[in-house]
């Protein structure tokens, strides 16, 4: 974890700057840091969160459970990404959990002081409009891209782009290299691993990817970041 002051981590800097200078100080103001260990919930499925948080160090795995029971992996909350807004924003239950996967730092935003600083600042609440547009948009295209995704090759292959691009903000490696195992992409595609063993390994003899030791290269020059 960062041994540095939270409230000079540069992932909390990025995030406010987006807001107006004066509703910035305020939520820095108002920020609250806060660890978490491997395993531990941040957010229940179900459950309206109680907080925004801004994540400094480690990562959040994000997932659902499907109609037959079994948990889909949609990808990490990755350092610098501001998660719980829309949950708080709508009074609406959370519809993934998101779990601490290694050791977590990050600082938190307490529900009632966050809706505050954005009723006094319609700058404010511009930024949360445009964050949220922006979360809305990228859920969308991932959407569209499970839909078109007919084989189990091109879901795997659809599910590897998405990962990607949900994980592209990790500051250790590029979004083209993706850390990932055959147990989290069978999750994200509700395969078995040794169905994913053989679809990766088909994907490879094409070209579109190279596997190591617990991450895949995606080759497709296509999958650049999405800023």
């Amino acid at each position: 974890m960062d041994q540095q002051d939270p409230l000079s981590s540069p992932h909390l800097l990025g995030v406010l700057e987006q807001f107006p200078p004066a509703s910035a100080q305020a939520l820095r103001h108002a920020a609250r840091p806060r660890t978490w260990r491997d395993g531990e919930t941040i957010f229940r499925c179900g459950q309206v969160a109680p907080f925004a948080i801004v994540l400094l160090s480690g990562r959040m795995r994000l997932s659902t459970i499907s109609a037959e029971g079994n948990e889909q992996l949609f990808g990490w909350i990755t350092p610098g990404e501001l998660i719980g807004m829309e949950s708080m924003l709508g009074d609406m239950p959370t519809t993934m959990e998101s779990v601490a996967a290694g050791n977590c730092a990050s600082v938190c935003f307490e529900r009632t002081q966050f809706m505050a600083i954005l009723q006094q600042d319609g700058g404010a609440g511009l930024a949360v409009a445009r964050m949220a547009s922006r979360r809305l948009q990228e859920v969308t295209r991932l959407l569209l891209s499970a839909q078109t995704a007919r084989t189990l090759t091109s879901r795997v292959y659809a599910a590897l782009v998405r990962l990607a691009r949900r994980h592209e903000n990790q500051a250790d490696g590029p979004a083209e290299c993706l850390r990932v195992s055959q147990k989290d992409i069978a999750q994200a595609v509700g395969a078995s691993r040794q169905r994913v063993n053989i679809e990766l390994a088909q994907l490879e003899m094409q070209g579109r990817i190279r596997r190591g030791y617990r991450h895949v290269v995606l080759l497709d020059p296509g999958i650049k970041r999405s800023n």
